[in-house]
């Protein structure tokens, strides 16, 4: 896998590696796992379980790692001079939780947990003794505080990715909720304002990621600051799923609003995404903002026993119908199982021509009227050749 400048976005069937790839760039990035880490199928003394890296730190390409698993020690050993990313990553995986390697923070001088920081979905919202506050308590000190530009840069961001459908989401009045002593905040809605803790999935996945953006690069500006050094120019976001738990307006959106709102962290920060998708909605609404010459679309599927990950055009297909049909998701057709194969059969039908059967035309129409709808655009192409054979449609 060879990551695009900007944006990489990475399709294919469940089970082919996307969050294989992703967990594999986060540990060549960080130097650790954020789950289990990967396990070679090789039998011992084949030499074969080998994950091969290289990083681009600064302006050149450094030299590939190649770095062998160990059998005997069941680990992958860390090269001795790790080449690491000029550049802030962050990594949201798909069950709420998420990772963060900060480059300001050195290893001699701090934990190394710290360096390399993994919270669980309930760390990000409760907090970690030590670690990070957790999104309602710092959500609250920010708001309270006077000019905090944390909770500006947060609340600006929040109103990128909002759901066209909610309208922006704007942070309400800070309450108090039963069986809590914290101060828990708000979102307005038209319909009054939600604590954040009772808001639906998507909204929460949105908020922790927002929140994660903003706090990671804030605290890699106190590092860099206690460091005595410029704060980098780079920032790496892995996310897994990228549409898990949004409805499909929000699909829609999300993307290209991340990919501006990273600009409100800073001016000059480039952003470097890699993100899975299985949505033909989420590849749709890239379609504005993908430039070749920075974007890449990586393809994984199955051929045979072998997955073959391959960098395929990126082509506009408007309709999100069209993507389905598009080779990114290799169907037929954009409709039930069943009207497939009722549209399939008819079809060949139509090519026995005249040696078809009345009866199996009459079966066939009868599956397409249980199976499609009544103004399906199948439905002209088949009258016509129904009717040469008395079948009334």
């Amino acid at each position: 896998m060879e990551p695009a400048e900007r944006l990489t976005l990475i399709t294919g069937d469940n089970g082919l590696g996307k969050t294989f790839l992703l967990e594999c760039a986060w540990w060549a990035l960080s130097g650790s796992w954020a789950g289990r880490p990967a396990l070679p199928r090789d039998k011992v003394g084949s030499g074969q379980g080998r994950i091969r890296f290289s990083i681009r730190g600064g302006e050149s390409k450094v030299e590939p790692v190649n770095i062998g698993y160990d059998w005997s020690s069941q680990v992958w050993p860390s090269p001795v001079h790790r080449p690491t990313i000029a550049g802030l990553v962050v990594y949201a995986g798909v069950d709420g939780s998420f990772a963060v390697w900060d480059p300001a923070k050195s290893q001699e001088r701090v934990p190394p947990d710290t360096v390399q920081s993994k919270f669980s979905s309930t760390e990000v919202w409760d907090g970690r003794a030590g670690a990070i506050e957790g999104l309602v308590r710092d959500w609250g000190r920010w708001q309270r505080e006077t000019d905090a530009w944390q909770f500006e840069t947060f609340v600006k961001i929040l109103a990128k990715l909002s759901p066209p459908d909610l309208g922006p989401m704007v942070p309400g009045e800070l309450k108090r909720i039963p069986n809590d002593l914290r101060e828990i905040p708000t979102i307005k809605h038209a319909y009054g304002e939600t604590p954040i803790l009772f808001a639906s999935a998507g909204i929460k996945r949105v908020l922790a990621l927002t929140y994660l953006m903003v706090w990671a690069w804030q605290e890699h500006r106190v590092w860099s600051d206690l460091s005595k050094k410029a704060p980098e120019s780079r920032m790496v976001i892995l996310v897994d799923e990228v549409e898990a738990h949004l409805h499909p307006q929000w699909q829609r959106q999300l993307l290209p609003a991340v990919v501006d709102a990273v600009e409100i962290l800073a001016a000059d920060l480039s952003v470097q995404l890699i993100v899975t998708t299985h949505s033909p909605l989420v590849l749709a609404s890239t379609e504005p903002i993908f430039d070749e010459r920075n974007d890449a679309l990586l393809h994984l599927h199955l051929e045979g026993s072998e997955v073959s990950l391959k960098r395929i055009p990126f082509v506009k297909y408007g309709e999100a119908s069209r993507w389905l049909t598009s080779p990114v998701f290799d169907m037929r057709h954009a409709r039930s199982r069943q009207a497939e194969e009722a549209i399939e059969a008819a079809k060949d039908l139509q090519l026995a021509g005249q040696l078809a059967e009345r009866s199996a035309v009459d079966i066939a129409t009868n599956r397409l009227r249980e199976h499609l709808a009544a103004d399906d655009p199948f439905w002209p192409r088949w009258i016509g050749f129904a009717e040469k054979f008395g079948v009334e449609v």
